[in-house]
């Protein structure tokens, strides 16, 4: 591996570790057999991540691992800017509780009643996900690690799409999570005006975040748009009181922020799963995906598709999305 000025190209199959060595060679067990077989993919679990932080200290934070989060992030634009995945190897319901941001201290010589306050949590369970990837013989004969490489990006880029469609429009029934469009739990803001994203209308959904106590850190922010919303943003100047800024509403972010786009001065992703005229604007640690650590793979023996040169795989793997904040997350609704 060479290293120079410019990033570092990990080779043909990307970054490896020990855990992801036996991922590969597991896959490139499934591909040559002609046996039904199930393979489960292990990832580092939380304490196998804490261990790795703590030795790679001096080389400041764990390399020597690939968790699922930083694999999935390559597929998935939520992950990608920055929304956290929680793993769990207790396969039940996992209740989180909300954190109370308005709950305050009483300055009194007395203690104050706190039977009142009630506990808000969140849960989240195993829900699972499946997918079919088909493999080429020919491609397996030429090169099994190569294929095993494909075969595991292919399975990850699935799953990666169905998070962050279940995390946007995720309907809460037919074993899918509630998505944030779908929530009745969280901040929302009339339009001024059916159909239009001012300026204004913007700062309100902010506003609205913070005056419910769901604002933690101002770098948190981040907003979550369709494609044609963004490029509406885009082609619209930003005004205010009758000011034109010189600028559209959808902008990169200041050069300290990478020239992200965004806006506000906050970071922004477009979105092909969401529908027409969607606007959010949330905190990252509002909201997580929790993963259960039961990734498995499968490959179907079918006589008929081996005669053509083909085989198929079945991935399957437990998946949750769940809001921990619903104050740190305000969207944007018609009247």
């Amino acid at each position: 591996m060479i290293k120079t000025q410019h990033p570092t190209q990990p080779g043909f199959i990307g970054a490896v570790d020990n855990a992801r060595r036996k991922r590969l060679l597991d896959l490139c067990d499934l591909t040559r057999s002609s046996e039904r077989q199930i393979k489960t993919l292990e990832w580092p679990d939380y304490y196998e991540q804490e261990r790795t932080a703590l030795n790679d200290l001096a080389l400041d934070g764990p390399k020597t691992i690939i968790p699922l989060a930083r694999q999935l992030s390559g597929y998935s634009q939520l992950l990608r800017a920055g929304v956290p995945m929680i793993s769990t190897a207790e396969y039940s319901t996992l209740v989180m509780p909300s954190l109370n941001r308005a709950l305050e201290a009483d300055w009194s010589a007395t203690s104050p009643d706190i039977g009142g306050n009630a506990i808000a949590v969140s849960s989240a369970e195993p829900r699972r996900l499946s997918a079919y990837v088909v493999v080429s013989d020919m491609l397996r004969v030429q090169n099994e690690l190569l294929v095993g490489a494909w075969l595991e990006q292919q399975l990850l880029a699935s799953v990666g799409r169905a998070l962050d469609k279940a995390a946007i429009v995720g309907t809460g029934a037919n074993n899918q999570p509630t998505g944030l469009l779908n929530d009745t739990g969280i901040n929302s803001h009339t339009r001024a005006s059916n159909g239009i994203n001012s300026l204004a209308d913007m700062a309100a959904m902010e506003k609205a975040v913070a005056d419910n106590d769901g604002e933690d850190n101002a770098e948190d922010y981040f907003w979550i748009a369709d494609t044609a919303t963004r490029e509406t943003l885009r082609n619209t100047p930003a005004t205010a009181a009758g000011t034109t800024f010189g600028r559209s509403l959808w902008e990169p972010q200041p050069a300290n922020n990478l020239g992200r786009s965004g806006v506000m001065g906050y970071e922004a992703i477009a979105s092909v799963h969401a529908p027409a005229n969607t606007l959010v604007l949330a905190q990252k640690r509002a909201m997580a995906f929790v993963d259960f650590n039961k990734l498995q793979v499968e490959n179907l023996v079918d006589a008929g598709q081996a005669k053509e040169g083909f085989r198929t795989m079945l991935v399957s793997g437990y998946f949750d999305f769940a809001i921990l904040e619903p104050n740190g997350i305000c969207k944007a609704v018609n009247s």
